[in-house]
């Protein structure tokens, strides 16, 4: 299977991504209403860059580890975990939309992606 991949860097960390599949995108993304009933949103941002990065390992990128939620939450800081999740939705043609009707800070507020 042919994976576009894209070597992102931020303050002297890499990152090889993919982009999100169509069936990826229709899983993980979701409107705001449905992630009050299921997932909050960090876990599903965890989840989407999680794919992304192993999309790109299993597109031959490198022989890596493969990234787990839990990988993450030990290896990432927070500014580089939303920098992330705006490179996979760039690449996979979305954009993030911060909903926050509870006043939380954009940081934690759910984010969908919309077309």
């Amino acid at each position: 299977m042919y994976r576009r991949r894209k070597t992102v860097s931020i303050d002297g960390a890499e990152f090889t991504i993919s982009p999100l599949t169509i069936e990826q995108v229709e899983q993980l993304v979701a409107p705001a209403e449905e992630l009050q009933e299921n997932k909050s949103g960090i876990v599903r941002v965890y989840e989407m860059i999680c794919t992304s990065l192993n999309n790109a390992i299993a597109g031959g990128a490198s022989p890596a580890e493969p990234w787990t939620p839990a990988r993450i939450k030990h290896e990432l800081d927070q500014y580089t975990v939303a920098w992330l999740q705006d490179q996979v939705l760039a690449m996979s043609g979305l954009r993030a939309v911060a909903e926050s009707p509870t006043g939380e800070s954009i940081a934690a507020a759910p984010m969908t992606a919309v077309s």
